[in-house]
């Protein structure tokens, strides 16, 4: 084990419906969204793209389509777990807190 493996990202399982699912938070590799999110003309692109790449990591055989033609009752719970997991206040953070 390296020095950094301890710092690598891990997952935190969700009751997502009566299905459960791991989130996985972003790492270095996702650093352009977080760039995008402060951007507000790429901020409603930078989410699409934060739900895509969480929950292909989570599920690999997911289909982008299938990502957004879901509801969005489990898209903003999805979101909320994906900023809580990741552990930063953002503005989308804000917006689905509720």
């Amino acid at each position: 084990m390296s020095l950094l493996e301890k710092f690598q990202a891990k997952p935190k399982k969700i009751k997502l419906g009566d299905e459960e699912i791991e989130i996985y938070p972003l790492s270095g590799r996702d650093i352009d969204l977080f760039v995008k999110m402060g951007d507000e003309k790429l901020r409603p692109k930078a989410i699409i793209e934060i739900l895509v790449r969480t929950l292909k990591k989570s599920i690999p055989d997911v289909t982008e389509e299938e990502i957004l033609n879901m509801d969005i009752k489990y898209i903003t719970e999805i979101l909320k777990a994906v900023m809580g997991v990741n552990t930063v206040e953002t503005d989308v953070q804000k917006i689905f807190k509720r």
